[in-house]
Formats: C-alpha cells, sequence, structure tokens
C-alpha cells in the first residue's frame, strides 16, 4: 500500500490535505504528509470545518491554507503553493 501511495504523491505537483473531524489522529494522514515532504511536494491544506484540528505533521512545513472549504478558496491556497 506504501509504495502505491507513494508513487501517486511521487507523480503530483501538489499534495492536498482534506482535514476532517478525525485525520489529525490518522498514523495514516501523518505518513503521507511526510512522504510529500519528502517527495518536496507542494503541499495544500484545507479543513472541511475550521475547527477541526490540523495534523501536527502539516504545522510548520509551508503548507498553504485554504480558510474555507469553498472552491475559490482552495483554488487560491493552490494558486499560491
Amino acid at each position: 500500500i506504501k509504495r502505491v501511495i507513494s508513487s501517486k504523491i511521487n507523480e503530483s505537483t501538489y499534495f492536498l490535505c482534506l482535514i476532517g473531524k478525525q485525520t489529525s489522529k490518522s498514523r495514516w494522514v501523518t505518513w503521507e504528509i511526510n512522504k510529500a515532504i519528502e517527495l518536496k511536494k507542494r503541499i495544500v491544506a484545507v479543513k472541511t470545518e475550521s475547527s477541526n484540528e490540523a495534523p501536527s505533521a502539516i504545522i510548520g512545513v509551508g503548507a498553504k491554507w485554504a480558510m474555507s472549504f469553498r472552491f475559490d478558496s482552495i483554488k487560491n491556497a493552490i494558486d499560491e503553493a
């Protein structure tokens, strides 16, 4: 599974992390974020709700944040990444 996910992240230009209510507790999400950092991907973080806790792995890594779960906000974050 990790090999396939690594390949998909490697093929991408951006790594988009959707942050839901339980995302901060996921070991898989932490692993994916760390893989994106290792592969030097542009990271964009999007909270589905503003109260959702962000995974600690995404803090301080230069991620661009969408300030709301709306198309224009996500597009702006991608454009800035």
